[in-house]
């Protein structure tokens, strides 16, 4: 195994309300969704960057001067290979998927020129709002929907096809 850099977090299945010190102004209500790295080994191997850990969605309600938190973690098809093979599947900003040992020397070498299916969907850096829609984000060109409240993703996107001209 692999050495480990840094620590998974958990997953929370309800909100939980948080400990408050001190007294959030009556004003302040609302909601608050980010998005980070969160999911660093698996059964058999671990990612070699911070930037590469699997997205977790976190969501803060603010409402009368109570918070509470809720997180999920993005079901993207690299969060669930990954999880079903116990390694990183797809390639990351700085852990690069192993071969599928299935395909030839020929196939792995053109996968390079018509793409294949090891880039990532992990939309671990951003939060955005485009046209009423929640997505999450990273520098890849693919964006994943999801719903602010109960934070289950509704599909992907793309900035080139779904968003012509928009960018």
């Amino acid at each position: 195994m692999a050495t480990k850099l840094f620590d998974s977090a958990k997953e929370l299945h309800e909100p939980k309300e948080a400990e408050i010190s001190g007294q959030i102004p009556s004003w302040l209500n609302g909601v608050l969704v980010r998005t980070g790295p969160a999911k660093f080994e698996f059964e058999d191997s671990c990612y070699n960057h911070w930037f590469d850990g699997q997205a977790l969605l976190h969501r803060f309600a603010i409402n009368n001067g109570k918070v509470s938190y809720f997180n999920k973690f993005v079901q993207s098809e690299s969060y669930k290979r990954s999880l079903k093979h116990g390694r990183p599947c797809m390639d990351e900003f700085g852990t690069a998927a192993l071969p599928d040992p299935c395909k030839s020397i020929f196939t792995r070498y053109f996968s390079y020129f018509w793409g294949d299916d090891r880039t990532t969907d992990n939309p671990m850096v951003n939060i955005l709002q485009i046209k009423g829609k929640t997505y999450a984000a990273s520098e890849i060109p693919v964006i994943t929907e999801f719903d602010p409240i109960t934070l289950e993703v509704l599909g992907n996107a793309s900035y080139t096809t779904d968003f012509p001209g928009l960018f």
